[in-house]
This record gives C-alpha cells, sequence and structure tokens, in this order.
C-alpha cells in the first residue's frame, strides 16, 4: 500500500499561485475561483487555522451561490464545509445552521439512502449532541446509522461510528441499558475491522466499562476498563497520560467493587 504524504505549506503555496493566476484570467465570479477558495480552505483546516478555512469557504460559497443552481451539490458541500469548521470553533447554532443547509439540498439532488445524507444526520447530531440536545442528537444519529445499515457493509467503520454515537446519547441520557447495547454494537463492529490490541477497540472497552460503572456493575465495570487499560499500556507504555488515566479508573472502580463486597 503506497503512502501518500501531504507537504501543507507546498500545497498552500500552489494553491495561492493557481488563485492569483486565475484571478487575472477569469472572472472573479467564476466557478474555478471558487474551487481554489474551497481548496485553500481545505488546506488552512488541515493546518489548524480554522479562521482562515472559514473565510475561503465563505469566499467559495459566495461564488458558487452567484453562478450554480440552488441546489447544486457544490453548495451543498459549501454549507457542510462551513458547518465543520463552526462545530471546531463551537459556534454551534452556526454549525446547526449550515448542517441544515447541506441537508436540504442534498435530500433534493440525492437518493434519500445516500451516504452523504447519512454523513449529514451525523454532523447534525453531533452538533446537538454538543449543545445538550440529546433526545435531538439521538434522532439524527438513528436517522444516520438507518441509512448507513441499509447501504454500507455490516463491517463498515462508519456503522460502528453510529453506534458509539447513540451509546454516548443514550449515556447522557441516562439510559445506560442502551448505552449499553449500543456500545457492545459499536465493540462488535470494530472488532471485525481491527486487531485486538488496536486503541479503537481499546477505546470501546472503556465506554462499555464506564456505563456499568454507572449502572453499579462494578464487576462487569473492572472487567472492561482493565481490558481497554491492557491494550492501552501495550501501545502506549507505561507513562502516557493516556496509560495513567486508564489505570486511575481501573484502581477507582476496583476501589468500589471492594467497598459493594463489605
Amino acid at each position: 500500500m503506497t503512502t501518500l504524504f501531504v507537504y501543507y505549506p507546498a500545497a498552500l503555496e500552489n494553491i495561492q499561485k493557481a488563485l492569483s493566476f486565475e484571478k487575472k484570467i477569469v472572472p472573479s465570479n467564476h466557478l474555478s475561483m471558487a474551487h481554489c477558495y474551497n481548496n485553500l480552505g481545505t488546506i488552512y483546516a488541515n493546518q489548524g487555522n480554522y479562521p482562515a478555512a472559514l473565510e475561503n469557504f465563505q469566499k467559495s460559497l459566495s461564488i458558487r451561490r452567484q453562478v450554480l443552481p440552488s441546489a447544486h451539490p457544490d453548495i451543498a458541500q459549501s454549507y457542510n464545509n462551513l458547518g465543520s469548521m463552526y462545530d471546531i470553533l463551537k459556534n454551534y447554532p452556526a454549525a446547526l445552521e449550515n448542517y441544515h443547509k447541506s441537508l436540504s439540498i442534498c435530500k433534493q439532488v440525492l437518493p434519500s439512502n445516500h451516504p452523504y445524507i447519512s454523513n449529514c444526520y451525523n454532523n447534525l447530531g453531533t452538533i446537538y449532541a454538543n449543545q445538550g440536545n440529546y433526545p435531538a442528537a439521538l434522532e439524527n444519529y438513528q436517522k444516520s446509522l438507518s441509512i448507513r445499515r441499509q447501504v454500507l457493509p455490516s463491517a463498515h467503520p462508519d456503522i460502528a461510528q453510529s453506534y458509539n454515537n447513540l451509546g454516548f446519547a443514550c449515556y447522557q441520557k441516562g439510559n445506560y441499558a442502551a448505552a449499553l447495547k449500543n456500545y457492545h454494537n459499536s465493540l462488535l463492529v470494530v472488532k471485525q475491522q481491527q486487531p485486538i490490541n488496536n486503541l479503537d477497540v481499546a477505546h470501546g472497552y472503556g465506554n462499555i466499562g464506564m456505563v456499568y460503572l454507572k449502572m453499579g456493575q462494578y464487576k462487569d465495570s473492572c472487567d472492561y476498563i482493565r481490558k481497554a487499560y491492557e491494550i492501552v499500556r501495550l501501545v502506549f507504555g507505561d507513562n502516557h497520560f493516556t496509560t495513567k488515566q486508564y489505570l486511575q479508573h481501573l484502581k477507582a472502580t476496583e476501589q468500589k467493587l471492594k467497598e459493594s463486597q463489605k
């Protein structure tokens, strides 16, 4: 397998040169300009320069709205990109607005079970979860999972993600039985994709362990948190922050188990 390495400063320089050239030969609202701004936004986002990414995604959208039909997929892409940036910048109302606009266009131009629509629902669910609106998060995560189960292989990573997101929302609502079910489903899918010492497997064990802890099932909680700890320790070593964090959780849970047996 060939690994592609992207050197962002060079990519940024090349796109800026392309934009400078385009400005000399095409109108300011030409689609090639929108494409350059969108690419610049992507590079800035990958560099972690989210304000610059936001600015360029907005410029791209402005041009696309001038010259493309209102329900064009590229406009949906622009709204999605803006939603992603606002999410990272924790401007959740703006993220929600842009993700809804992206979804609205996608519903007009794509089949109802298209994977991109499932991604839109998943993005909306994440914003609602960030806002603490877990019923709305659950609704959108469930819609996303429903589509993904229709069109993706049963062991696809996106299905594992959906189950994990549902587990988180159920956990936050205090519905621990449903959280446990979804976390188990997520872990089952992850185990089909990844080796047993993969960090995603560890996180799955950890999530299940924390639910059992909330349910007062301390032995089960210890068993799963210990499994998570052993994987994390194998991957990172004893002195890594994550390893120490899992060890702390494990010791605290073991103490609760001892106290419950008195």
